[in-house]
């Protein structure tokens, strides 16, 4: 609408002299027509702009948002990426862990089971323990399974080292008796 340019016509009564009345009348009409059109095709022109200047802001601000959204996005893909990281890695201690535990807990037993076999003449019970082997990737509960029956077993052989301590003659092995038994009973 910027681009109508309205020129207001000319109403002095020396022009129109010669004019019927009905005439000069209806020019006077559509010249305040015109006054109108031009009034609301300025306000039209207001709110064009007005609302250019509203969709500019808006373009801005959706822009702003795309990029932060993009941003966001960079940085829970980052987030998600430690975090599967951190988890294989905690995955990798644990089972590190547990099968340094494993290895520890079973190789006690083993030493419980041959002191009891060297030193326990009275009985001649042979103290063994069940050999418990999970694959690699097992569950978290499966290996914490193993290890809680693997630990269940050291009160059995505890017990039974220190009945092969107290059975065996007071004149052998002394030494090693004194320590197994000290050793019995910090376990318990």
């Amino acid at each position: 609408m910027s681009g109508i340019k309205i020129h207001p016509l000319s109403l002095e009564k020396d022009i129109w002299e010669n004019a019927p009345g009905i005439v000069f009348k209806s020019f006077h009409v559509v010249n305040s027509n015109l006054n109108s059109i031009k009034k609301w095709s300025d306000k039209v022109d207001d709110k064009a702009k007005q609302a250019s200047d509203h969709q500019d802001q808006l373009e801005t601000r959706l822009n702003t948002t795309d990029a932060a959204l993009q941003a966001t996005q960079e940085q829970l893909q980052e987030l998600s990426d430690k975090f599967h990281a951190l988890a294989e890695q905690s995955d990798l201690e644990f089972r590190t862990s547990t099968s340094c535990i494993k290895q520890l807990v079973s190789t006690t037993l083993v030493f419980f089971e041959h002191f009891v076999r060297v030193f326990d003449t009275e009985t001649g019970l042979v103290l063994v323990h069940e050999e418990f082997n999970v694959a690699d990737a097992a569950p978290h509960q499966d290996l914490l399974d193993v290890l809680t029956n693997l630990s269940d077993c050291l009160p059995i052989h505890v017990d039974r080292v220190s009945d092969a301590c107290t059975s065996s003659p007071v004149g052998e092995v002394s030494y090693m008796r004194t320590i197994a038994i000290s050793w019995a009973r910090q376990l318990k």
